[in-house]
């Protein structure tokens, strides 16, 4: 049976794996939400890729 000096003991080999534990629980609350709409980085690319599309419909064909 644990005495309470034991106990006390068991405090500091706690606290390291629960920290850990709520690190991993925060990364997979991350890998789960997904905010609503486009990023910036993905809103750039769907432009640029409208322009490209845009300049070879105007572009005239010899």
């Amino acid at each position: 049976m644990a005495t309470g000096a034991k106990l006390e003991e068991l405090g500091g080999d706690l606290f390291h794996p629960g920290l850990g534990l709520v690190v991993l629980l925060a990364i997979q609350v991350l890998n789960l939400y997904k905010p609503p709409g486009m990023t910036r980085y993905g809103r750039r690319k769907q432009d640029e890729q409208r322009r490209e599309q845009a300049a070879q419909r105007t572009t005239p064909v010899p």
